[in-house]
């Protein structure tokens, strides 16, 4: 997911900041804005659409920010660099799209501002269970959060722990299939009336990772 992917790149703490980025490209045409808290940290990106090539843009991304950490590639066939100027910092993702071109996305976060207060996962987790990142969205039409966590033994287990646990507090599989039927393997969706819930989960060394996505209306 592409906010989960850059949001998984901040060291995060502060008050979204809305305004363009000076640097930018003036062809850069915007495509989307979201507003989001990413460990409490509030949040605002930006995605882009460039005729420029990645390298295009990274080239005035430098000219603006000639000091820096070095640019790094992540998953996705993401180039990233960011830069810390007083207490704001702004994080920069481009790839080549596929149309030609490039996709942007630029995030900003105040450094000083203050946390939201802290949000609690859709359903009781496993014993060991460690949440390594909190990332929520609010909508008008409601509200979305993403989860993702560290449990404790193979996917299977966990599994088997968080389908009875959905069960016991409403949720049912979505497409009328039980608990028995469902695989660790592929993500599995949960529906609560208004609500629906997403559980994807992977291997990570002696333990799984999970992300468990929610969405429904606001409180």
């Amino acid at each position: 997911m592409l906010i989960a992917s850059i949001a998984l790149a901040l060291p995060l703490a502060g008050a979204a900041l809305t305004g363009p980025a000076p640097w930018l490209p003036r062809e850069a045409v915007l495509v989307s804005r979201d507003a989001l808290t990413v460990d409490r940290a509030p949040l605002h990106v930006q995605h882009y659409r460039s005729r420029l090539s990645p390298e295009g843009v990274l080239a005035h991304w430098h000219q603006a920010h000639p000091v820096g950490p070095p640019e790094r590639a992540i998953p996705g066939g993401w180039r990233i660099a960011s830069h810390l100027q007083d207490a704001t910092q702004e994080t920069l993702q481009v790839r080549a799209s596929a149309s030609g071109g490039s996709e942007i996305v630029i995030a900003r976060v105040n450094l000083e501002a203050a946390l939201a207060p802290p949000m609690q996962p859709p359903l009781p987790l496993p014993a060991g269970a460690i949440v390594l990142r909190v990332i929520a969205f609010a909508e008008r039409a409601g509200r979305a959060s993403q989860f993702i966590v560290s449990l404790p033994g193979t996917p299977a287990r966990a599994l088997a722990q968080l389908c009875q646990r959905l069960l016991e507090l409403g949720w049912q599989p979505a497409g009328q299939r039980g608990c028995e039927a469902q695989r660790a393997d592929k993500a599995m969706w949960f529906l609560r009336g208004a609500e629906t819930l997403g559980v994807d989960l992977r291997t990570d060394g002696a333990r799984t990772r999970a992300v468990i996505g929610h969405v429904g209306p606001r409180p």
